[in-house]
């Protein structure tokens, strides 16, 4: 079997090389945002009684953290990837994939949100509307549940603006030290953004600065690829990752309720990071093998692949807000899924065909065969 490194799975000609169970922890994370709106929508109290019932899963904020582990690991992995085919990375290729896989399904969204204004469904405030159409929501005009989302995709869209040419700039090994020391100050940098940021709009766990070191811890796991320490972690994650995973359903609200923000904010968010990080390690080496069986299974990875459509269009339909079409949950999660099939068949396969008349094809290393990159 060679190495226990993280390995990539074989394609087919017709579709990009895939990282095994990638996709199944995407269906996680979307899993986890859609229950907490979910059932955040229900009528009554169960906004109030979900947590003690399903505190774990029904957690939006850790799913959305499961998406930036996931990506840091991706893009990076990507990008040593084609720099050791073809001896560079391709800034132009690597932002025309970008703007295909992300802008156009966003807009489309924006679009219909826009229509449903117009005709008096809902009200847009123009500044969020466009903070969140620039994509520097996380920052700028907070205020409607309608473009709320898009603090998330703000922080990837600004990563994704800074690591790549970061890499570029750096060598592997100086860029293992930035993001490892991004990761280590953290808590330090969320503690002193509490102190000189907590009075504007946004909250300030949708910072960028803030919720960054999950998207480089993932980075880490890329870089560190075949180092003897990641080895060993890997050998050891299915008991890690389980500990983990009890600590953060168990563990974890206890420290919260007795400490509040001080475990939280500071602790909470590199703490759960890391549980992330090794789950992933975990079921990207053991694809075949219990939850990795599971989260390979065509069905829930098929869910993983339209987990950008639907968290896209969840938040159009799981809201309590007063609206003909919220309400209805488990009914709305249905539509959800409408919605995000026909996203995925409309806008996001034909985007992501036409990118491919903007790419350039990169000039190999001599004895190196082609590759086909995952995004």
């Amino acid at each position: 079997m060679g190495s226990p490194g993280i390995r990539s799975s074989q394609a087919s000609a017709t579709d990009r090389a895939r990282i095994p169970s990638v996709d199944g922890l995407r269906a996680v994370s979307i899993s986890m945002v859609l229950l907490s709106h979910g059932l955040g929508s229900l009528p009554g109290d169960w906004p109030q009684r979900w947590p003690r019932l399903l505190g774990f899963f029904a957690n939006g904020n850790r799913g959305v953290s499961v998406f930036f582990v996931i990506s840091g690991f991706l893009i990076t992995s990507l990008l040593l990837r084609e720099r050791a085919k073809t001896g560079s990375i391709g800034l132009r290729n690597f932002y025309v994939r970008r703007f295909f896989r992300i802008v156009p399904p966003f807009y489309a969204f924006l679009g219909c949100l826009l229509l449903l204004g117009a005709a008096g469904f809902l009200v847009l405030p123009p500044a969020s509307f466009f903070s969140a159409m620039l994509f520097v929501r996380n920052y700028l005009g907070w205020g409607d549940w309608w473009t709320g989302h898009s603090w998330s995709l703000s922080i990837e869209e600004q990563f994704y603006v800074l690591w790549p040419a970061a890499l570029v700039l750096l060598r592997p090994e100086r860029a293992r030290r930035v993001a490892l020391a991004i990761v280590v100050a953290a808590p330090a940098i969320r503690l002193v953004s509490h102190a000189f940021l907590h009075h504007l709009g946004p909250p300030e766990e949708f910072m960028f600065h803030v919720r960054v070191d999950g998207l480089m811890l993932g980075c880490l796991l890329a870089l560190y690829e075949g180092a003897p320490l990641l080895d060993r972690i890997i050998a050891r994650s299915g008991l890690l990752a389980m500990a983990g995973v009890v600590f953060l359903a168990l563990g974890a609200p206890y420290l919260a309720q007795r400490f509040g923000g001080w475990y939280t904010f500071p602790f909470g968010y590199s703490i759960e990071y890391g549980v992330i990080a090794v789950v992933l390690l975990y079921v990207v080496n053991n694809p075949h093998a219990g939850i990795g069986a599971i989260l390979n299974h065509r069905w829930v990875a098929h869910i993983g692949v339209i987990s950008y459509s639907l968290y896209l269009w969840q938040q159009l339909f799981l809201t309590r807000l007063n609206h003909t079409w919220t309400g209805w949950f488990p009914l709305s999660l249905l539509c959800c899924f409408v919605a995000a099939e026909l996203s995925w068949r409309l806008v996001e396969r034909p985007a992501l065909r036409m990118r491919a008349r903007f790419e350039r094809q990169p000039q190999l290393r001599q004895g190196v065969g082609s590759v086909c990159a995952a995004s």
